[in-house]
């Protein structure tokens, strides 16, 4: 095993033995919302230390899997290729109503701001909570299920 910094952080059985996954690696990923995938090495990187998060559990389940399959075919085989990402500097007050997005938060912060911002899977603006609320698929560019879509 020759990664090192994997090395450091890799499960050792009791007799020793470095664990690692075995054979072909699919790592499932999202970039602007959409699901991407590469194969990958079992010396890659993110996949050399699990970081707890609260959908760790969920995100590995079997039904995850298949779901996030399914979300990647559709991604890939849409008619449509998704807007381009609003970037989160490019926008200080919602577009559709004006409100600056930290409104209703009980701090400004530049962290804030980034989660009070949401994108529009259809056209790419960022807009508001408040805004974001309207939520449905987008077959067109490949989001099956329920996704922030502004009119």
């Amino acid at each position: 095993y020759s990664c090192a910094p994997c090395a450091a952080t890799m499960a050792v059985a009791p007799h020793g033995a470095q664990l690692y996954p075995p054979g072909r690696l699919l790592h499932i990923y999202e970039s602007e919302g959409r699901l991407e995938a590469a194969v990958v090495r079992q010396t890659f990187a993110p996949l050399c230390r699990l970081e707890p998060s609260a959908s760790l559990v969920h995100d590995h389940k079997i039904d995850s899997y298949w779901e996030a399959l399914l979300a990647l075919e559709a991604a890939r085989t849409a008619p449509q290729a998704p807007p381009r990402w609003q970037g989160y500097t490019e926008a200080t007050v919602c577009p559709l109503c004006d409100a600056p997005f930290t409104w209703n938060a009980t701090s400004t912060s530049e962290a804030q701001q980034h989660r009070s911002k949401h994108h529009c899977r259809r056209c790419g603006r960022i807009v508001c909570e408040e805004c974001s609320l309207n939520r449905r698929p987008v077959p067109e560019i490949g989001f099956l299920s329920k996704k922030i879509l502004v009119n």
